[in-house]
């Protein structure tokens, strides 16, 4: 069993003890600004499984490696992860529902997968990938039904396929895909139902 699994395996344990009531609440502060790994592992030794207001994970200078000690979260207001040089999966954020704001996950230059988000079924406002040059696929995303504002997904260098966006029904905004270079085609099938106020699909060097 790989290590990344066995680590897997613990973040789900500890989340059962969150969600069984133990010590499962509200966090007590409305925002939660998060620049280092000490304070993402604080934040996750409270227990709070609810953020009513924006939760930003950034370490510009810092290096934050994981969020596993976020693993009790079931809801946030907004969610930035941004900047982050040396993450390279969000699997504690494995517990988390629902985005009731906008969900923006950007310049993570090692960031592979999003396969901690596969509990997320719905994001209030815009959802915003972009630039993050690691991230080949949208794995994770598969329980993700509607975003209520746009759906942005540009400039990520090793993205080459939407499939992790096959369960998505509804989009409030405009979707953009744009710019991400290893995309064979946008792929537009995967998201269009009808309910994409405008639309803008572009790549370097193709007639699309």
């Amino acid at each position: 069993m790989r290590l990344r699994h066995i680590a897997s395996i613990g973040l789900l344990f500890a989340s059962l003890l969150g969600s069984s009531g133990l010590w499962a609440e509200d966090c007590p502060y409305t925002d939660y600004f998060l620049d280092s790994q000490t304070e993402v592992d604080a934040l996750g030794a409270t227990g709070c499984d609810k953020i009513k207001g924006k939760l930003r994970i950034r370490s510009w200078t810092t290096y934050i490696t994981n969020v596993d000690g976020l693993v009790n979260l079931t809801s946030v207001g907004d969610l930035i992860i941004l900047g982050n040089t040396s993450l390279t999966n969000v699997d504690g954020l494995i517990n988390l529902t629902s985005v009731e704001g906008y969900l923006s996950i950007a310049r993570n230059a090692d960031l592979t997968d999003l396969e901690g988000l596969s509990g997320l079924s719905s994001v209030g406002n815009s959802l915003d990938i972009s630039s993050n040059d690691s991230l080949a696929n949208l794995n994770g995303l598969e329980n993700l039904t509607s975003v209520g504002g746009d759906l942005v997904i540009a400039r990520n260098a090793d993205l080459t396929t939407l499939v992790g966006l096959g369960s998505l029904t509804g989009v409030g905004g405009d979707l953009v895909i744009g710019h991400n270079d290893k995309l064979p085609n946008c792929l537009k099938y995967w998201l269009y139902r009808g309910h994409i106020q405008s639309m803008y699909c572009t790549r370097i060097g193709s007639a699309e």
